[in-house]
């Protein structure tokens, strides 16, 4: 990254480390070790848990919902 000191990463992943952040963790060390190129697909995993996760917490659940709609027949 051009605009971001190694200085700035380094700091990013102390901070992710004090978190338990590992995924920014190791996004900071491809970054560190000239590997960013394997960074997108940290990102798309990233996106496809977190899909998961709300699919699992929200989908088919009324808690919270505005609306509720019971269809029924065949």
């Amino acid at each position: 990254m051009d605009d971001v000191s190694d200085d700035e990463v380094k700091d990013l992943d102390r901070v992710a480390g004090i978190f338990k952040l590992p995924y920014l963790q190791t996004i900071c060390q491809n970054i560190l070790t000239e590997q960013e190129f394997l960074n997108p697909s940290i990102g798309t995993f990233l996106n496809d848990e977190t899909g998961t996760k709300i699919k699992e917490l929200f989908f088919n659940h009324s808690d919270g919902a505005d609306v509720v709609f019971n269809v029924s027949g065949n």
